[in-house]
């Protein structure tokens, strides 16, 4: 190689080093914004009625060994005490229409709230 192309070459490696390092660098102030404003204010908890249950299955995938399994997911939408309606991911025992499910709930300083089902309280006492 010349003096040239070697000079180019050189100059685009440490540029593009030098893009990479700006992006992590703004990737990392985001995140770092993002987890100042998410701060956890209170943890409540609730019950959901269960209004509907979705079977959702994903294929296995077909190899020259055989076919591996797939996975089947199940979704409810849950009716809160407030006449609010929202969807989760269901663990077993997948519960019936009707039935109660122990919800926590998250309240965050930015006004948002995450629901989990309370796992330990549905499998062993189921409601």
């Amino acid at each position: 190689m010349s003096k040239f192309t070697d000079l180019l070459a050189t100059n685009y490696r440490n540029w593009r080093a030098i893009f990479i390092a700006i992006a992590l660098l703004i990737i990392t102030l985001w995140a770092i914004n993002q987890k100042r404003s998410l701060k956890l204010i209170d943890t409540t908890y609730e019950i959901g009625v269960v209004k509907s249950v979705k079977r959702h299955s994903v294929q296995g995938i077909s190899t020259k060994y055989g076919k591996s399994g797939g996975i089947t997911i199940y979704k409810g939408k849950l009716l809160l005490s407030n006449n609010t309606g929202i969807e989760l991911q269901l663990v077993p025992p997948i519960p019936n229409i009707g039935d109660s499910i122990p919800l926590i709930v998250e309240h965050f300083s930015n006004g948002k709230k995450f629901y989990f089902i309370d796992i330990e309280k549905w499998q062993i006492y189921g409601h």
